[in-house]
């Protein structure tokens, strides 16, 4: 095992981490606990930079460590700030063993860490308190600083930029893959580190499909396409959805886009620190249920951005959450009538002192861009 404290520059984002990390141990989870082991790969982004996929990040309150494997040494040597970095050979729990003693109480993450390796830090260690911790991490991440708000927006941009682009190629007789592939390069073409989930391309009657799988299905005059992905820079994630019409579709469309842009503007009105975020679920549901197409929005309104693509808050009409300063999300209300098909429209937002901040600067028009 080699050990190296390279990657611990005295640069503003080791402050960053560092700022983070007080705020972790400032937390009443961590209460009575000595030390809390970090094996979630998303964590060890947030907390030191690290953006591979094996590690252990090990806190205490007067330090960090940082463990991985031999595959990563240069990664980490550029990418890991405010922690010292060891390289281990053999398992990673092995490297616990000059850091954990008898009688210590470790945390650890309840929701992350699974229940084989739960075992294998109790069996390796039998004289050490392992505790789980819930959901402290993920507290932390719902109040975005500026350099994520930043970048989240460089996310959305890439997927608008994306969006417009895809658009422009639709045509009748291009199949619902093909379309998913257009998005796919164009995503790698515009910047983004990959694709934040598999692509949504559903068109006529498949668009009754809230999560339509891209499949072999030509589209057709007439038929109106939903498009729904997102977009990653430097780790952060964009979720973006429009519905496009191939030519000229029935005008109950039109109507149902309007009804959307309604129910948007009016969750828009609502957002400020402070607010229920039931209650913005249930602004938006009232206006498709005043339209008579309440049984047609079928899941919840939205859910937060960042270093996950699904994360909190959660907008649903059984929500707990309430917006604060910097929290990121979607507003995605849709409707899908079996039989009929259905579209959504999807915002982004960031919540700020003086309400919404919109990221998502693009028409919710049903018209494709001019190519």
């Amino acid at each position: 095992m080699n050990r190296s404290t390279k990657g611990v520059p005295g640069s503003s984002d080791s402050d960053v981490y560092s700022r983070r990390k007080s705020a972790l141990w400032e937390s009443q989870e961590l209460e009575g606990i000595d030390a809390f082991l970090v094996t979630e790969p998303v964590h060890h982004r947030y907390l030191c930079g690290f953006s591979g996929s094996n590690a252990y990040l090990f806190l205490t309150p007067a330090e960090t460590l940082f463990f991985t494997d031999g595959r990563y040494c240069e990664q980490s040597d550029d990418e890991v700030r405010g922690a010292q970095v060891e390289i281990v050979e053999g398992p990673l729990r092995d490297a616990l063993k000059g850091v954990v003693g008898p009688g210590q109480s470790v945390g650890f993450e309840a929701r992350r860490l699974t229940v084989a390796e739960a075992e294998g830090l109790n069996s390796s260690f039998p004289q050490v308190e392992w505790r789980p911790v819930e959901d402290v991490i993920e507290r932390l991440r719902l109040h975005k600083d500026e350099s994520e708000v930043a970048a989240i927006q460089r996310a959305v941009d890439i997927a608008v930029e994306v969006m417009e682009e895809v658009a422009g190629k639709l045509e009748p007789g291009r199949t619902e893959l093909e379309i998913a592939g257009f998005v796919e390069e164009s995503l790698r073409r515009h910047g983004s580190e990959g694709s934040a989930f598999e692509p949504i391309v559903a068109s006529g009657l498949r668009g009754a499909m809230p999560h339509g799988r891209a499949s072999t299905k030509p589209v057709s005059e007439g038929e109106c396409v939903t498009i729904d992905f997102g977009a990653v820079w430097s780790g952060y994630h964009s979720d973006l959805t429009r519905t496009f019409a191939v030519g000229e579709v029935e005008r109950q469309f039109i109507e149902w886009q309007g009804v959307l842009g309604e129910a948007i503007e009016a969750v828009l009105a609502l957002v400020e620190p402070g607010f229920p975020c039931k209650e913005l679920d249930a602004a938006a549901r009232g206006v498709i249920d005043e339209a008579g197409l309440g049984d047609y929005f079928v899941h919840n309104l939205g859910h937060g951005i960042g270093l996950e693509v699904h994360e909190g808050p959660h907008l649903s009409r059984s929500s707990s959450d309430s917006l604060a300063e910097g929290m990121a999300f979607t507003i995605e209300p849709g409707i899908y009538v079996p039989g009929r098909g259905g579209i959504r429209i999807e915002e982004n937002v960031v919540v700020t002192g003086e309400g919404p901040r919109l990221l998502t600067r693009t028409p919710r028009t049903l018209e494709p861009p001019e190519k």
